[in-house]
C-alpha cells in the first residue's frame, strides 16, 4: 500500500481548437503514486492522500461479476464496481489507473472488456492492456504528461490476437525516445519484481536504470506488496516498490508490512516521506514512521550492487528451498493436494495442467526465473556465493 507524491515545475495545459494546439499556461502539478488497489472492499481515504492533482492507481482486480475465472498458479481476484466508484468520489481530481499487471485478467478477456466498460463510464485515464502486445502511451488530459504501462510475462498477458496486459518488450525504448523529443513528461507505470520482497534483483534494477537513461522522468512500481527502497538516478527517480494501497484487511495482516505503506513527496527536488496504513475499518491513514526500515530498504541502493547481489542471493536461495523446489520437484503432499483438487474439479486433466501452470509461472515471469537461476547457481557452485552477514542479517528480520 505505497503513495509517492511527485510535484514539478513548467508542466505545459493545452486547450484544443479546431485550428489547433494554444499553449494556455505553465504550472505547478502533483501526482501521487498509489500501490496495489484491489477493489474487493469499500474504504475510506483521508483527504490528505487524495488532494493531488492526478492520483496514479494500480488497478489488481478485474472490475467484473462474471463467475468462471481462468486456470492459473495463485489466487484469482475480481472487484466490485461499487468499489470502484466509491473510490472516485473520494479523488476530487483525475485518476490514471495501471491495468498492466497479473491478476487484471484473472477472468479471462471478458472480464477485462468489463473492467473496460466501467472505467469508460468513469472521468479516469487508464493503460497497460493491449490485443498483440502493443506498447501505447497514455496522454494525462491537457498536459504534457505520457504514462507508458507494463508488467512481467505473468498470467493473463496479452499475446497475438487476445486481450491482455502488456508486458515487457524493446519498443518500448524507441516509444520513451520519441515522447522525449517531443517534449513529453515521461512515467513508466511497471508491475514486476518478486512479491514480499523489498529488494528487487541486480537485473531489474538496472532495467530500470535503462528506462531512465533513454528519458523516463520516473519509474514507479507495484506487486511488491511490501513498500521497498527508492533513488534517484541520473535524471529521473525510481520507486522500487509501491506496496499495497487498498486490501482487504483480514486476508493481509498476517503478513508483515503488507497493510503498512510508505507517502514518497517529490518537490522541488527534494525527497521526502510519510508512513500510511490500511486499518481493520476499512481506513486509509497516517502512520507512525518506522526509519529503520526505509534505512534497511536504501542501503543495498547506495553501492555499487554488492550489498543487493548479496541481499537478491539470500532471498533466491531461501525462496528456493521453501517454494520454488517443490514446485519444480513436487513432494508427495503437494502431489495429494493437487489430487484432491482434481476430485474436487471432477477434470482429471487437471492434475497434470496444474504443475504445467506453476512451472510456466517459474519461467515466464522474469523475476522469479531469476531467482531460481540465482540459487541453482549459488547452490551449485556456478556463481560466486556473496552472501554474507549483513544479507542473512536483513532476511532474518524481513523474510516472509
Amino acid at each position: 500500500m505505497g503513495v509517492a507524491y511527485y510535484t514539478f515545475r513548467c508542466t505545459r495545459r493545452y486547450i484544443y481548437v479546431d485550428s489547433g494546439i494554444i499553449l494556455v499556461d505553465y504550472c505547478i502539478m502533483k501526482f501521487a503514486f498509489f500501490g496495489d488497489y484491489f477493489a474487493t472492499n469499500k474504504v475510506t481515504i483521508d483527504p490528505c492522500l487524495t488532494s493531488a492533482d492526478v492520483s496514479f492507481i494500480n488497478l489488481e482486480s478485474p472490475i467484473t461479476k462474471r463467475i468462471r475465472s481462468i486456470t492459473k498458479a495463485g489466487p484469482v481476484i475480481k472487484g466490485d464496481v461499487e468499489n470502484l466508484l466509491d473510490l472516485m468520489t473520494q479523488f476530487p481530481n483525475k485518476i490514471f489507473f495501471n491495468l498492466a499487471n497479473n491478476h487484471i485478467g484473472d477472468y479471462g478477456q471478458d472480464g477485462i472488456i468489463d473492467t473496460l466498460t466501467a472505467l469508460n463510464s468513469t472521468t479516469a485515464s487508464f493503460g497497460g492492456v493491449s490485443t498483440n502486445n502493443k506498447i501505447e502511451p497514455v496522454f494525462i488530459g491537457n498536459t504534457d504528461v505520457a504514462v507508458i504501462s507494463m508488467c512481467e510475462r505473468q498470467f493473463g498477458i496479452s499475446q497475438l490476437g487476445k486481450l491482455g496486459s502488456t508486458s515487457f518488450t524493446a519498443d518500448v525504448y524507441s516509444q520513451i525516445i520519441k515522447l522525449k523529443k517531443s517534449g513529453f513528461f515521461v512515467i513508466a507505470a511497471l508491475h514486476c519484481a518478486e512479491e514480499m520482497n523489498q529488494w528487487v534483483s541486480p537485473q531489474m534494477r538496472r532495467f530500470f536504470k535503462s528506462l531512465v537513461d533513454v528519458g523516463v522522468d520516473i519509474v514507479y512500481n507495484t506487486h511488491t506488496h511490501v513498500p521497498a527502497g527508492f533513488e534517484k538516478y541520473g535524471n529521473g527517480i525510481i520507486l522500487y516498490g509501491m506496496g499495497n494501497f487498498i486490501i482487504d484487511y483480514a486476508r493481509w495482516k498476517h503478513l508483515n508490512f503488507t497493510t503498512k505503506s510508505l507517502m514518497f513527496i517529490w518537490e522541488d527536488g527534494n525527497i521526502s516521506h510519510k508512513w500510511i496504513e490500511c486499518n481493520p475499518d476499512g481506513i486509509v491513514q497516517f502512520s507512525v514512521p518506522i526509519p529503520e526500515y526505509i534505512e534497511d530498504c536504501n542501503d543495498p541502493l547506495l553501492d555499487d550492487e554488492y550489498k543487493l547481489t548479496a541481499l537478491w542471493q539470500e532471498y533466491s536461495v531461501r525462496r528456493y528451498l521453501d517454494s520454488y523446489s517443490g514446485w519444480l520437484s513436487p513432494s508427495l503432499f503437494s502431489i495429494t493436494k493437487r489430487l484432491i483438487k482434481t476430485l474436487i474439479k471432477r477434470d482429471w486433466s487437471y492434475f497434470n495442467k496444474s504443475s504445467s501452470l506453476l512451472k510456466y509461472h517459474l519461467w515466464s515471469c522474469e523475476s522469479h526465473r531469476l531467482a531460481v537461476e540465482c540459487a541453482l547457481g549459488v547452490l551449485s557452485g556456478e556463481l560466486k556465493d556473496c552472501r554474507n552477514v549483513y544479507s542473512k542479517r536483513l532476511l532474518d528480520k524481513y523474510y516472509q
